[in-house]
């Protein structure tokens, strides 16, 4: 996960051949020894004319180069200097606050949006247009703790836990009602705000390390679809063939497909639940 550029964890390591040990280089001051290089040997980093504004490039239909930035890991006080070397760099727009929910939504129900917003003016002033990330990815400690129904279950029956991203059942009702809340608080809040050209919804088409969930929410909603499609026992046995090693089914012992040296329960079936 992305971090500060001043964190002593993250470096690059260089070595000269003549000299011993190592030399260890933090990303800050990589870019800033990189960018008085280019500039000593007349290097430009863009890669086109910079529009006047960023919010004019995308207005006009330009092309645009954004990269990810953190405000929300990265110290305050470092915020104008980041937004003035983005903007020299010829970056047109950044992507922020998709992994934020914490700070947005410390405890339910409680929104602090004043930071994101300041971390949007000082980009904005430094001619940087924002693309906003809502943070589903990405649950707070709170939620985790009072809702644990949320976590996802892989494929070998192995509960999630807390402490990274993608842990959650993208189907559990509850996770989907505190997602849209912090989304609408989001949008309501920087709906109208200058600088802000785009939003980005939740953060990639991933679902951690199953990429599916077999939790007993979504093996619920598994047996209603195919309650839906087959109408009956009687047809559903039958066309999954299911006398067949003696697997045939009643609806609350069908399970979704997981991992097993051979199933009646194929993907095949269950991959239009997954996607509708």
């Amino acid at each position: 996960m992305p971090e500060s550029f001043d964190n002593p964890s993250f470096i690059a390591y260089t070595k000269d051949e003549s000299r011993s040990p190592m030399t260890l280089l933090n990303r800050r001051t990589f870019l800033n020894t990189s960018a008085a290089v280019c500039a000593a040997t007349g290097l430009r980093l863009q890669l086109w004319t910079r529009a006047a504004s960023s919010v004019e490039a995308v207005a006009s239909g330009a092309l645009l180069l954004g990269v990810d930035y953190y405000p929300d890991q990265t110290p305050e006080n470092l915020w104008e200097v980041d937004a003035r070397m983005i903007a020299a760099a010829g970056f047109t727009n950044v992507r922020i606050a998709e992994f934020a929910w914490a700070l947005m939504e410390p405890s339910e129900g409680q929104f602090d949006f004043a930071w994101l917003h300041r971390a949007v003016d000082i980009l904005h002033k430094n001619s940087v247009a924002v693309i906003l990330g809502t943070p589903s990815a990405a649950p707070p400690p709170w939620l985790s703790d009072r809702y644990p129904e949320i976590f996802e279950v892989n494929a070998q029956g192995q509960k999630l836990h807390p402490g990274g991203r993608r842990f959650t059942c993208p189907t559990n009702k509850t996770y989907r009602r505190l997602s849209l809340s912090v989304a609408t608080q989001m949008a309501q809040t920087f709906g109208q705000t200058p600088g802000i050209v785009g939003w980005q919804i939740d953060n990639e088409f991933t679902l951690g390390s199953s990429g599916r969930c077999y939790c007993e929410h979504c093996q619920a909603g598994f047996q209603d679809w195919l309650r839906s499609k087959y109408v009956n026992l009687e047809a559903l046995n039958r066309v999954w063939g299911t006398a067949f090693w003696s697997q045939i089914y009643t609806w609350p012992l069908i399970t979704t497909p997981a991992f097993s040296k051979c199933t009646f329960i194929s993907r095949r079936n269950q991959r239009p639940f997954l996607w509708r």
